[in-house]
């Protein structure tokens, strides 16, 4: 019958096992700090590779070889082994010499390591879940000097792996900021790995059914969640694109109330930057999303985009009664196109002079269109006082702006010209005038401009 470690392993050589600084689980950091401080006589100071450790150790179990072999072996074994730079599956072996040392009166530190790898590596259908679960399951965590765990199986059921992720799901459903709730309750990382990817799954879905009605409760609930006030980054990849998916897709046919639509849009620009751009750092979760989020907030980006522009120009654009009267008639068309659909992108680019209108009128509402745009950088001093919206109505790209500026149409697929630039100039815009399928129409209220551009784009 095998002897537990417990009773064969020595405790000599009192050192620091430094390296763990630089291992990436939060919640393995955290608790290696802790068993450092605690248990200072657990770790010896040998930086051996994962691979020897593991050679050692099958070696040691053949010949029953424990001289010169210490609890900080195994508790770094246990670390890294479970850190992803080994796969599980090909070192069941020691999987299973591991789970046996998980026992009622065992070594806490080692334990507690066990512990938190069970958290990481939890999955519902996995029988090394199952295994660690009814090993950790019956150790003594109410004696210990990690009393939250004794929480967590108390409030959580936590080594039940059918009710655990539901029971947390449920808490965080009650309250108003998830993340720093489950902290008080003793989740050291709340968007961790393993388990809390799949509270975070059901967590999402049941919100999202609120959300779809609408819930101004829930909305701040899930953006509390990615993404907590006193946290720097919002979660990111998958787990980020379910919640984004959440929040966008169930307004693909209708949309929310105002200040629904305001507090989701201007919370997911904050956390993941604005979609358009490719530059953007947070652009591969919004590449994650469905297709039908990335139609709303689009939707949305654009609406406020063509609203905004005149406003722009109005403020910063002198100019005089019969020039205003004719933009305010080119903004109700555009935004008749927009309400009814044909506007499904939009970009503008502003002159000095409207790019700081524009900083101004972002700092008055928040307005999250306002704080990216493109640079009006035309050679020609008068065309630099321009501004211009570049738009795609029904397919086709249009370039719209102040002044005496024509609005060029260009044909469809045309990449003469292309949306989300830095900076645009009104003479590259102007040298394609003369391509097929190009379209320029005079601001002219005698041309009647508006017939004229519903005659090319209203089809």
């Amino acid at each position: 019958m095998n002897k537990k470690l417990s009773n064969i392993l020595k405790f000599e050589k009192i050192e620091s096992v430094s390296q763990l600084k630089d291992w990436q689980p939060t919640n393995v950091i955290r608790a290696a700090k802790e068993i450092e401080k605690n248990y200072p006589d657990l770790f010896v100071s040998e930086s051996n590779s994962i691979q020897k450790l593991l050679e050692d150790l099958k070696r040691r179990k053949r010949q029953s070889d424990w001289d010169g072999f210490y609890w900080g072996n195994l508790v770094q074994l246990a670390i890294i082994l479970f850190d992803g730079k080994q796969e599980l599956e090909k070192e069941l072996d020691v999987c299973k010499f591991l789970l046996h040392q998980i026992h009622h009166d065992g070594k806490v530190a080692f334990n507690f390591v066990m512990f938190n790898n069970y958290l990481k590596c939890f999955d519902q259908s996995s029988k090394l879940t199952e295994h660690m679960a009814n090993s950790l399951g019956q150790c003594n965590w109410s004696n210990s000097n990690w009393p939250n765990i004794k929480d967590l199986i108390e409030s959580f059921d936590i080594f039940n792996i059918s009710k655990a992720p539901e029971r947390i799901a449920d808490f965080m459903c009650s309250q108003q900021d998830p993340f720093d709730s489950l902290l008080k309750e003793n989740i050291q990382a709340p968007h961790g790995q393993g388990l809390m990817q799949v509270v975070h799954k059901i967590f999402v879905t049941r919100l999202k059914q609120r959300i779809a009605k609408g819930e101004i409760h829930s909305i701040k609930q899930l953006l509390n969640w990615i993404k907590p006030p006193h946290k720097e980054n919002p979660i990111e990849g998958e787990a980020a694109s379910l919640a984004v998916d959440a929040l966008l897709s169930p307004w693909i046919k209708r949309d929310p109330s105002l200040e629904a639509k305001e507090i989701i849009k201007n919370n997911l620009i904050s956390s993941y930057g604005d979609p358009r751009l490719r530059q953007n750092i947070n652009i591969i979760t919004w590449n994650l999303c469905s297709k039908e989020s990335h139609t709303v907030i689009l939707k949305w980006l654009t609406g406020a985009t063509v609203k905004v522009f005149y406003e722009i120009i109005a403020n910063s654009v002198d100019a005089d009664v019969d020039q205003r009267k004719m933009w305010e008639n080119r903004k109700n068309l555009w935004l008749k196109y927009f309400n009814e659909g044909m506007i499904t992108e939009a970009w503008f680019a502003l002159n000095s002079r409207a790019s700081k209108e524009a900083k101004i009128i972002y700092r008055k509402t928040g307005d999250v269109a306002l704080q990216k745009f493109g640079n009006n950088t035309s050679k020609n001093i008068q065309d630099r006082k321009k501004c211009l919206l570049i738009m795609k109505v029904n397919g086709r790209l249009v370039a719209e702006g102040s002044h005496n500026f024509f609005t060029h149409i260009f044909p469809k697929n045309s990449s003469d010209i292309i949306l989300y630039r830095k900076s645009y100039k009104c003479e590259n815009i102007r040298s394609v005038s003369k391509k097929t399928g190009h379209v320029k129409i005079h601001h002219h209220p005698i041309l009647k401009w508006g017939e004229e551009v519903n005659k090319i784009l209203v089809k």
